[in-house]
Parts: structure tokens; sequence; C-alpha cells
């Protein structure tokens, strides 16, 4: 739907249909305020989820409102853009963290989505490339960081928060 709106700007300023890359570029920074705000709503509502019976039964309408909102965010991860990942890590952390919210059905759809995204992002990409533009995401790459320097140390802590992800993703009981 957003390629579709995107598209539809082009041609109402009389642009040639954007290339899919160049509609990543242009769509980041809303994909970027979209990840972020629904990683603080569920942050802040941790305990609600926590407490809520109808929620951690499993069932009804505030389990499934719950639980397409955390589909709509792991899928959100598989964004080519590593930002997006970032934005959630501390998410994803917490609802792993709290036991009652382990112990229901609510995490463990999007558990693989989740693994999946910080496992592809969590690979060093030579900047080199980026500069060269031989890698295929480089306008992509270019926008989300500034430099190599900004670039390293959002990996560094992805790679340090991933640490506690995978130890608490450990922790839970394999479907």
């Amino acid at each position: 739907q957003a390629s579709n709106a995107a598209a539809k700007r082009a041609a109402e300023r009389g642009l040639p249909s954007p290339h899919c890359l160049e509609m990543l570029v242009e769509q980041l920074e809303f994909h970027k305020s979209v990840s972020k705000m629904g990683s603080m709503l569920i942050s802040a509502h941790l305990a609600h989820i926590t407490t809520d019976k109808d929620i951690a039964s499993g069932c009804g309408p505030k389990f499934e409102a719950v639980s397409t909102y955390l589909r709509l965010l792991s899928e959100m991860m598989s964004h080519q853009s590593g930002v997006i990942c970032g934005d959630q890590m501390n998410t994803w952390i917490g609802l792993l963290r709290d036991p009652a919210i382990v112990r229901t059905n609510v995490v463990t759809p999007h558990i693989a989505n989740v693994l999946v995204a910080y496992m592809t992002h969590i690979v060093r990409i030579r900047w080199e490339d980026v500069w060269d533009q031989n890698h295929s995401y480089a306008s992509l790459i270019e926008a989300s960081w500034d430099d190599e320097e900004e670039y390293e140390e959002w990996l560094g802590n992805l790679r340090s928060k991933a640490t506690q992800l995978f130890r608490s993703i450990g922790a839970t009981e394999p479907e």
C-alpha cells in the first residue's frame, strides 16, 4: 500500500514511477517513525498486556488486537534498513523477559520473524561497498546512517543487545 501511494505521489508530481529502492529511501523516515511509535506503545503497555486476562487467555478481541499489532512490528523488522530493527530491540527484550507474557501465546508466533530479522542485520556491511555503490542497498544504507562511524556504533549496540535478546529467546519454551 505504501509503495502504491509513493508511486501515485510521483505520478502526481509528474515524475516517473520510482524504483523500489528509491521508494524505500523516500519512506525510510516514515517507517522509522512507525517502528519507534509502535515499540514505545507496546513498552508502555507491558503491564496491561501482562495483567489483562483476555490477552493472557490467547483468545478474544483484545488478544487479536495485540497479536495483530505485534505481527505488524515483527513484519516491519524485515525492512532492509537495520535501523528499524534497532528501534524495536528493547521492546522485544522486554516482552521476552516478562515471564507472564512468555507463558502466554502473545509473543511466541512472532519469535521466528524477530530472530530472522536480527540475524540478517547483525552481519557487518562493508562500508567500502557502500561508498563504491557496489552494495545493492547502498542508497538506503546511506540514508540510514550518516557515516561508517555511526553505523559501527549502531552495529555494536545491536550486537550487545542481541545477546540479551537471544538469551531471552533461549529461556522461552520451544513450540
